[in-house]
């Protein structure tokens, strides 16, 4: 059955040759387009601990979710911090897009994860776009490539395509996440002194987390129940019961793990140190849930998990710098990746304006959209500059809000104005109500809001981004492009040169005496 134009199932010769070229043993491995899962199954036959899979049919779907646990249809809009556990990739992408996915498997890969991957060898032969010359560029700084000639000839969807297979190996740069300090079991007491986030409410949390666990059980409880009821009366076949994540039956390990990463989430925002928590913090985060089972969800390993993220605040915010600046100068104009450039970027300064590509595309009506991971890089950037200037990162829109919003916002001395205050001061109730920014309809009712209950502060409206037109945001000014780019200015030179002094330091490199 075809499913679509770009369905060709991968030969088992092929799929043992490709896995032949790592050690998959006890490994957690994700195919990105896993098929009817040819590969995925070929996997744990070679002793693959966990198989992770995306695939965008959803008749395939069904297929996959019950060989493998499916993270999602479109793998082009996975984040790096979902799959910062995995050890490889080994894929068969869409013949059409094969350098597209090679990019992003690259992009997600965590340090030290090796990737195998089938693509067209007309994707690297024959160069003539910018993607393609970047894939190369990736090959030869990190891998290798193999012609693999016509191997899908004698396939079950043949095809005389000539085949290369990619061999890459992303090297290792940052130090591991530190394990030590957390607690094998629960004390009945844990003493915190005055603190960010009330002791009850992490107990709440705590037992929500172990009661809802404990009733994972209750359900192979009653099937087994059932069939003791009726098995003397002559009903044979066995029920059964089973819980689902989203369209995938889970397991109770997957459930605690799952479980685990929403409970996080919730501590960080109650705890309010989404200000510390960047991109590589989620993804140490992540690594820890699927890792370090050992470790119970706890009192005790959850301040320990809040001592390690707020005592290791420096190192955190500088690897994030780091990451920001060699982002940013990546795209300069004559660069070595053979990415996407402009003289506006520098190789060895954030200049006063730069060019982000990728960054935004247009919805479903025309308004501008965030595009995958263009949150985690500004959001990170902003916390950046909060940590630097000593500003309060809780009160401002995060990236997604700022491109998002409908029709204005309102901030006053700093922080946003939320439906939960609206509420509150206008004695509005609404069960609807999640701390997120307020939605105004007009300027005229934003001021009339200032006016009326705040105006004794400094207010600021941040208007819906309009294609082609600068925006306001925070640190920067921006104005979005219809091909996806996003060209940022700095709006307080004093904050640019701050952002650049401290690389300098990190990196330890000069700087011109004028900045």
């Amino acid at each position: 059955m075809i499913f679509n134009p770009d369905f060709y199932p991968t030969p088992l010769g092929v799929v043992d040759y490709m896995i032949s070229q790592i050690d998959v043993k006890g490994k957690v491995i994700l195919e990105p387009s896993a098929g009817s899962g040819n590969i995925v199954e070929a996997l744990f036959k070679h002793g693959a601990k966990q198989v992770l899979t995306y695939e965008i049919e959803p008749d395939l779907q069904k297929i996959v979710s019950t060989k493998s646990k499916l993270l999602g249809s479109d793998f082009l809009e996975s984040k790096p911090e979902q799959l910062s556990h995995i050890n490889a990739i080994i894929a068969n992408p869409p013949f059409s897009t094969g350098g597209k996915h090679i990019l992003k498997m690259w992009e997600v890969a965590p340090e030290g994860c090796e990737i195998i991957s089938l693509c067209n060898s007309n994707t690297l032969e024959v160069d003539y776009t910018r993607e393609r010359r970047e894939l190369n560029a990736l090959i030869s700084n990190h891998g290798t490539s193999e012609n693999l000639g016509d191997c899908f000839a004698t396939a079950e969807r043949k095809t005389g395509v000539s085949v290369t297979m990619v061999k890459l190996f992303k090297p290792v740069s940052t130090k591991e996440f530190d394990w030590e300090g957390f607690f094998m079991d629960e004390d009945e007491e844990v003493l915190t002194g005055p603190g960010i986030m009330q002791h009850n409410e992490v107990r709440s949390i705590v037992n929500r987390y172990t009661a809802a666990v404990d009733t994972f059980d209750e359900y192979l409880t009653t099937s087994e129940r059932m069939n003791a009821l009726l098995k003397p009366i002559g009903i044979k076949d066995n029920f059964s019961c089973s819980v689902s994540h989203g369209k995938t039956v889970t397991t109770k390990e997957e459930f605690s793990k799952e479980l685990q990463k929403s409970s996080w989430d919730w501590i960080f925002k109650k705890m309010n140190i989404e200000k510390f928590i960047t991109s590589g913090v989620l993804k140490d985060i992540n690594k820890f849930v699927e890792e370090q089972q050992k470790y119970p969800f706890s009192m005790r390993n959850i301040y320990r998990m809040f001592e390690i993220i707020v005592g290791t605040r420096k190192q955190t915010m500088d690897r994030a710098i780091v990451e920001i600046f060699d982002k940013i100068t990546k795209h300069y104009d004559d660069n070595r990746y053979q990415v996407e450039g402009w003289k506006t970027n520098s190789h060895y300064i954030v200049n006063k304006k730069f060019i982000f590509p990728y960054m935004c595309k247009k919805g479903w009506h025309g308004e501008i959209d965030t595009s995958y991971d263009s949150e985690n890089k500004m959001d990170d950037i902003n916390k950046v500059l909060c940590y630097l200037t000593g500003q309060d990162y809780s009160g401002m829109l995060s990236f997604y809000q700022r491109l998002k919003i409908k029709d204005c916002y309102l901030i006053l001395d700093g922080k946003k104005v939320t439906d939960t205050q609206v509420n509150e001061i206008t004695g509005q109730s609404s069960k609807y109500t999640y701390n997120n920014p307020f939605n105004f309809d007009s300027e005229q009712a934003a001021n009339e809001f200032h006016q009326t209950y705040y105006s004794h502060k400094k207010a600021v409206i941040y208007n819906r981004p309009e294609w082609g037109q600068w925006a306001d945001w925070d640190f920067f000014e921006f104005k979005c492009y219809k091909k996806g780019t996003i060209h940022f200015k700095f709006k307080d030179l004093d904050v640019w040169a701050q952002f650049n002094r401290r690389v300098s330091e990190i990196k330890g490199f000069p700087l011109p005496e004028k900045l």
